[in-house]
């Protein structure tokens, strides 16, 4: 009685192995979030995926194939896509905002599938990083930047000054413009959005040009550079002093103007952060693709409050 009614109770059991491999290939790789609901559905359904080795080789693939990469001091000998991919389903797999969730990966597969994928992907060693520039770069094709880079924002409200210097994917947070649904802003619980890669093809390193004058520090991950890199090269700047030349750039001045207007330019803007309170990243775009020089320059609406000096 007792082992019937262990039967009634698990649907499971009533599935042999060779039944539920059929149903783990009938799920595309792409769909990133049904493989980790179906995986973590039942303790047998882990033995479908292979070994240890095969499965985070699977794990590995599903990732990329989504768009999705490293962050922070992640390398790829020392990290389990396994965890990756639960920790992206897990906090933000079900999200409603339109840069996280299944409308980011979906669009994230889309990017992912004019990839090259011989030449991106090349086995268990060092070969797994991506090329120094991906082969559609190389044969005249187009790079696109990822639309999570306009939607993303700063807020330091909560973060103790003394700190503000190492938590930029604590504060970077995503836009709730449009957006009904009251969602903890932080990108760092958006891991969909802060994983994603900056640009498909993924590229190792990018230049970054000049913002408001303001030099910024070129983003490199040889496994491909994410949206947390990107804001994270941002983040290193926010902070710093602006220069007179800097403050010019952003108003919009040809020539340094009488000092006291300048002094209340610097004032009110005195760094990237203030700056940031009166425009609005508006993402990224490729000002030049050739070989291994790839140029992305960020784009920002227009000042709201030039006009009072």
């Amino acid at each position: 009685m007792t082992e019937h009614f262990k039967r009634c109770s698990d649907p499971f059991s009533r599935f042999s192995n060779a039944l539920l491999l059929e149903i783990k290939n009938a799920i595309p790789i792409t769909d990133l979030r049904t493989h980790v609901c179906f995986h973590k559905s039942h303790e047998r359904i882990a033995s479908v995926y292979g070994s240890y080795a095969v499965q985070d080789r699977f794990w590995e693939r599903a990732c990329w194939l989504s768009g999705l990469g490293l962050i922070r001091q992640e390398t790829l000998l020392r990290v389990s896509w396994k965890d990756i991919a639960y920790d992206c389903i897990e906090k933000c797999g079900f999200c409603k905002h339109p840069q996280c969730g299944m409308a980011l990966l979906e669009k994230n597969v889309a990017e992912m599938a004019g990839v090259d994928d011989t030449l991106t992907w090349a086995g268990l060693d060092e070969g797994r990083a991506v090329p120094e520039y991906a082969y559609n770069v190389l044969s005249g094709g187009n790079i696109e930047t990822n639309s999570v880079m306009g939607d993303l924002d700063f807020d330091f409200s909560k973060c103790p000054s003394r700190s503000r210097l190492h938590c930029s994917d604590l504060v970077t947070c995503l836009r709730l413009d449009g957006v009904e649904h009251d969602y903890d802003r932080r990108l760092r619980m958006h891991p969909i959005a802060l994983r994603s890669f900056a640009t498909f093809p993924p590229v190792r390193k990018v230049v970054l040009l000049d913002l408001f004058n303001i030099r910024l520090p070129n983003p490199f991950r040889s496994s491909g550079i994410t949206v947390f890199d990107v804001q994270n090269a941002l983040h290193h700047e926010l902070f710093k002093d602006l220069t007179d030349k800097a403050i010019c750039s952003f108003m919009g001045w040809p020539e340094e103007p009488h000092w006291k207007v300048l002094q209340e330019a610097s004032r009110k803007y005195r760094t990237l952060y203030k700056i940031f309170s009166a425009v609005r990243l508006l993402g990224l775009d490729v000002e030049e693709c050739y070989a291994q020089n790839i140029s992305l320059r960020m784009v920002t609406s227009s000042p709201q409050r030039r006009h009072e000096f």
